[in-house]
């Protein structure tokens, strides 16, 4: 077996690929409620308030909405990472995401 351990040892060890960059402070998105649809999230997690809304009107609208505010918040060159779970994934939440992100 050749692990990274005997290979760097033959062939001498690869340049270093880590960065660093300091981060920023959180700011976490916090939209206004301005639709008919949309309702501040009813519930406190460890008694922490939620920077989350329910959207209670049709799918395609509120994952319109949802890009629209990604967007409107992070600029057009928004790198999406989308990470829905299993059951978000096969019910293809993840995939309607990002095809909402790259309308």
């Amino acid at each position: 077996r050749m692990g990274r351990c005997p290979v760097a040892a033959m062939f001498g060890p690869l340049p270093a690929r880590d960065f660093q960059r300091p981060l920023s402070a959180w700011e976490p998105l916090r939209p206004e409620t301005t639709l008919p649809e949309e309702k501040p999230a009813p519930f406190k997690i460890g008694g922490l308030d939620l920077p989350m809304v329910t959207f209670e009107g049709r799918y395609q609208d509120g994952l319109d909405r949802f890009a629209k505010l990604l967007r409107s918040r992070y600029g057009e060159s928004l790198f999406p990472v989308v990470a829905v779970g299993e059951t978000g994934d096969a019910l293809g939440y993840g995939a309607d995401v990002l095809a909402a992100l790259e309308a």
